[in-house]
């Protein structure tokens, strides 16, 4: 079971970890069906906060379980806020369900730029102004998963 994955499509910019380096991935990995949970508006909010800090370029490390710590650089929020800022202000943010993605159980949130964004580093990917945003949390409530990318 992976403790922390942290997956950002940049150049590509993805921390799949379980004990091992960083990989890079080539689109984001598939996710189970998402089922119609309720929405947890602690959930929600956190997440919302995520987006709008890694947008701002300046996360509050103490939202993060240490495994993300240890794997989330400073070089890695640039790129994430320079990507995700490439789609100008957030249009909407809502929750869409929960589902399984890299073997972990996720909260989803669809999030629409008020311009399309392009990957450049990775051409396969749409560009969309629709992307997903899924996070998960551990025991303690930390932040223990997170992952924005387009929506395919």
């Amino acid at each position: 079971m992976r403790l922390f994955s942290f997956s950002i499509t940049t150049a590509i910019a993805a921390a799949l970890i379980s004990g091992t380096p960083a990989l890079a991935q080539t689109a984001p990995a598939p996710s189970a069906a998402t089922s119609t949970a309720a929405e947890n508006p602690t959930t929600t909010a956190l997440a919302r906060a995520q987006i709008d800090a890694f947008r701002a370029g300046k996360i509050d490390r103490t939202q993060y379980n240490a495994d993300a710590n240890a794997h989330i650089t400073d070089a890695l929020v640039g790129q994430v806020a320079q990507l995700l800022g490439r789609g100008g202000a957030i249009k909407t943010f809502a929750y869409s369900g929960n589902a399984v993605q890299s073997g972990v159980q996720v909260t989803q949130y669809a999030v629409t730029f008020e311009r399309p964004v392009a990957v450049p580093e990775m051409p396969t990917l749409p560009t969309t102004a629709d992307w997903i945003e899924s996070i998960a949390t551990d025991k303690d409530g930390k932040i223990s998963y997170l992952l924005f990318a387009p929506k395919m």
